[in-house]
């Protein structure tokens, strides 16, 4: 591989261990010191089973020098590109905070509200039967809401139909039947 001798460094990976553990220490350094000659471009002669060791090894560290002249090379086409521009006078400039938070540029389409899922829609549809039958808990809000949000004439005398002659009697229950129904006059 050429241009091994420009770097300065290389990694040796946790990953070696397993297949080296078994190892004693004087083969151990023996292979310490291949792995040193092999990265300064010296040859080394090696005993078969430091070889196979060394070989996993070996591997990696050809793999590694490929990302790095990878990179070099990017950094070296980035380079001819100019480089990063030079600092101008206002970038020396001491930092000051500005007064007003600068406007994003978020989309400009987002809607304000997320869309509702169907566990939320279900839950609002619970929400809802809850309150209505804690309206019919109590049979005066329960007659009130029925009159009250009547859609058609139809349906505010088909309520009034089926009430008893108590409720019918009943001043406050009669006046919003009368009120609801001049609102359908009035259309």
């Amino acid at each position: 591989m050429d241009g091994k001798s420009e770097r300065i460094s290389f990694l040796i990976y946790n990953a070696y261990y397993k297949s080296i553990e078994h190892l004693p220490d004087e083969k151990l350094g023996k292979l310490f010191r291949a792995m040193f000659e092999y990265q300064n471009n010296m040859e080394s002669k090696l005993e078969p089973e430091i070889q196979m060791a060394f070989n996993f090894i070996k591997n990696q560290f050809e793999l590694d020098q490929k990302k790095w002249e990878k990179r070099v090379e990017a950094q070296r086409a980035n380079g001819k590109k100019g480089g990063r521009p030079k600092n101008s006078v206002e970038d020396n400039a001491p930092y000051e905070k500005p007064n007003e938070p600068k406007e994003t540029h978020g989309f400009v389409n987002n809607p304000t509200k997320p869309k509702k899922g169907e566990k939320e829609k279900e839950i609002e549809k619970e929400i809802e039967k809850e309150k209505l039958i804690i309206n019919m808990a109590n049979p005066r809000r329960a007659l009130r809401f029925g009159i009250k949000n009547a859609e058609s004439k139809e349906l505010l005398e088909e309520i009034w139909k089926d009430l008893s002659e108590s409720w019918k009697n009943d001043s406050i229950i009669s006046k919003m039947y009368e009120e609801k129904k001049a609102e359908f006059i009035s259309y």
